[in-house]
């Protein structure tokens, strides 16, 4: 028998074709009577009749399958059958005479109704199940389960996106402002200074940094008391540390709390307040957004979940409160502002984040008229990537039929993720209802079906054994839904367990649960944005809303925000960096806080060198020349120099307030005069010349081009 080519114009009625059945078009229950590897299997059928498609590439042909003693008809495109040059086998099954039949023959008339099961007579397993846009779906039981996955075996790394070829060898403070929204700062600037009181110093972009800074610092040491026993210099009589003396670093107390009062991110009027409740940090929320899509290209899973922004203040009955305060009992800080994210699994940077506006938000989001809150969501957290086929992994406030088609279907994502009450379409009641005599701790149970050319499976994992002491179950049926991974069995799940021992001591003992490849994937990645939230909120963590008290919703917000940044770019720091893994968050914290505190607002950027340690500061009798390409660069704010240190220098020609001026020199890269506020102290000298650069508040590259160049 040989195969020949499949051209439209050599093809008639009555010719015999050749196909591998997942391209056969073939409905959920036959590929059931093909058993577990029916995607390979080989079918043979007849050429019926011929669809024209008017303003298509190519046609279509309804064929008439032989499966199993049965026919079934289905409509294809040539391309996936070639013509063979001998008639199909003898005992095939004749054709159908009509669709309806065709029909017929795929369903049985005596369906059982949805609620008391579903189940289809003829065909064991078998479960219709009508979902409210999807239509009817039909379920096949998989009695050997998944073996292969839909999804192809295509893996890639995630990458930190810097701009530029100098590596990942750089100190926290480069990490931090990649993560940070920099592009915002000359808003935050301009918004801030017009809200400070009249006739009061407006802040700069080293200033707001600084201000940073000072609420980093603030996280890492509680001090009791007011905000000002941080500017404390000597030890007070009851305490046994001495005052954090913060002023040392040019910042008052009186000038912090200033800035902080006015501090605002976007300007705004009355009017935009009343339109939009969420105007005072929406700008923000989207530069934040774009700052980390930039920055990360994830890898192949994502995981979508929760997370909080702690506020107990004023909600929407007051006029200045927070537009949607939502209560999550479950969660450890479960009442303020709720905010949904996407997160690199492989990383567990945070992605993107959206705010929960509540039914008073003054948009239409995109896909919340066609589908389901958590579907809409997804696809919305999702749609950077589409068609990058990436795994988006989600918990039961996402995970449903219709999240699985639609990831595919609008973004070409895989979904996998836990059924509870979003069950619509999906075999709950089936898959609960299995006789539990009849399964052991650890056993899984498989069905699959097709929707919108989408192929989806439904699994329900029975994680459930009995208790030495009572006799009682423990643990639950867990039902998941996804459209790509496997069933093979997978890594064991530990359990750990604590048993006496009978004479008043205990022993932990270990037991091992089996557990389905697919499921171990998902409990790989499904605490990705939990783990985040760890390190972002606590006593123990970094703790940023509990550092800066505040009465202003949008400070907490900001707040949040900001420790989303830093605990993004620490992450990115122990993934990346050379010796990032020995590094804590405290210690990372820390080294960002000094970098902006210093007003280091550019830091030091080297090729290949280590910046564990600072270079050493230039010596007094030796000048020392600009260094060249490679070498070390420590960047430092110029009122660090000896030449700015006094304090009669730093005075204001006629200001008789003393105040400290920040000195300004001739760039020594882009040659503009009065701009550069840092300088190398590598490539200058005490006594001489002082090599002055921008910094990246400037939004120019003088400090990447003076590393690179030696300018």
């Amino acid at each position: 028998m040989t195969r020949q080519a499949t051209r439209e114009t050599e093809l008639s009625v009555g010719d015999a074709v050749e196909s591998v059945a997942d391209k056969a078009g073939l409905d959920t229950a036959l590929r059931a009577a093909l058993g577990a590897r029916w995607r390979s299997q080989k079918l043979t059928g007849k050429l019926v009749e011929h669809v024209p498609y008017p303003g298509r590439q190519h046609d279509r042909w309804k064929v008439d399958w032989a499966v199993n003693g049965t026919t079934m008809r289905s409509e294809v495109v040539p391309r996936v059958f070639s013509r063979l040059a001998a008639p199909p086998h003898a005992d095939e099954p004749q054709p159908v005479d009509s669709d309806e039949d065709s029909k017929e023959s795929d369903v049985d008339e005596d369906v059982v109704d949805e609620e008391a099961g579903a189940e289809t007579e003829g065909v064991p397993g078998c479960v219709n199940i009508t979902h409210k846009t999807l239509g009817e779906v039909a379920w096949t039981a998989m009695p050997q389960g998944l073996t292969t996955s839909w999804r192809d075996e295509r893996s890639w790394r995630a990458v930190l996106n810097w701009g530029n070829d100098l590596g990942n060898n750089r100190p926290p403070g480069a990490y931090f402002e990649r993560f940070f929204p920099v592009g915002m700062l000359g808003s935050i600037v301009t918004a801030t200074g017009d809200n400070m009181r009249q006739g009061r110093k407006k802040p700069d972009r080293a200033e707001l940094l600084q201000l940073f800074g000072y609420i980093m610092a603030m996280s890492l040491q509680d001090v009791p008391g007011p905000r000002a026993a941080y500017w404390q210099q000597d030890t007070p009589p009851d305490a046994i540390y001495p005052g954090p003396n913060l002023g040392r670093f040019g910042m008052t107390n009186s000038r912090f709390e200033e800035i902080l009062s006015a501090l605002r991110l976007c300007n705004y009027t009355e009017d935009d307040r009343t339109a939009d409740a969420w105007v005072p940090v929406r700008e923000f929320v989207g530069a934040v957004n774009d700052t980390w899509a930039h920055a990360v290209s994830p890898g192949v899973y994502q995981c979508v979940d929760e997370s909080m922004s702690s506020w107990k203040g004023l909600d929407a009955k007051a006029d200045d409160g927070m537009a949607h305060v939502q209560k999550i009992a479950r969660k450890p800080k479960g009442v303020g502002a709720e905010i949904m994210g996407v997160s690199d699994v492989e990383t567990g940077i945070l992605m993107q984040v959206e705010l929960v506006e509540g039914r008073h938000s003054p948009r239409a989001k995109a896909y919340d008229k066609d589908y389901p809150k958590g579907t809409a969501a997804v696809l919305r957290l999702t749609r950077r990537w589409r068609g990058a086929a990436h795994v988006v992994l989600g918990d039961s406030a996402f995970g449903s039929l219709a999240t699985t088609v639609a990831c595919k279907e609008i973004n070409g994502h895989y979904f996998m993720g836990v059924v509870k009450t979003a069950h619509s379409g999906f075999p709950m009641k089936h898959l609960m209802g299995l006789d539990s005599d009849a399964m052991d701790r650890g056993d899984a149970t498989t069905m699959t079906t097709r929707v919108r050319d989408v192929d989806v499976a439904a699994l329900m994992w029975y994680d459930v054994g009995k208790s030495k002491s009572t006799d009682k179950a423990t643990g639950q049926r867990k039902c998941f839904v996804f459209s790509a991974g496997s069933t093979a069995p997978g890594t064991p799940h530990a359990k750990r367990r604590i048993q006496n021992d009978g004479s008043g001591g205990h022993t932990i003992v270990t037991k091992d649960v089996p557990q389905p490849l697919c499921v171990n994937h998902y409990y790989a990645g499904a605490g990705s944005i939990d783990r985040h939230n760890h390190l972002r909120q606590g006593r123990h963590s970094l703790a940023l809303e509990l550092a800066w008290d505040t009465k202003c919703w949008w400070h907490r917000v900001f707040a949040t925000l900001l420790g989303m940044c830093v605990v993004n770019a620490y992450l990115a720091y122990c993934h990346w960096h050379p010796d990032g893994e020995d590094m804590g968050l405290k210690a990372f914290t820390q080294a960002v806080a000094l970098h902006l505190l210093r007003g280091d607002e550019a830091p030091a950027r080297r090729s290949s060198a280590s910046t564990a340690e600072p270079a050493a500061s230039p010596s007094r009798s030796s000048p020392r020349a600009p260094q060249s390409p490679g070498t070390n660069h420590h960047i430092q704010h110029l009122k660090h120099h000896r030449k700015y240190a006094s304090p009669t220098k730093q005075r204001r020609v006629g200001d008789k307030g003393g105040q400290a001026k920040d000195p300004k020199l001739t760039c020594s890269v882009c040659g503009k005069p009065n701009a550069a506020r840092f300088y190398c102290t590598d490539c200058s000298t005490d006594g001489g010349s002082i090599v002055a650069v921008c910094g990246l508040g400037t939004e120019r590259d003088c400090i990447s081009r003076h590393v690179q160049g030696g300018d």
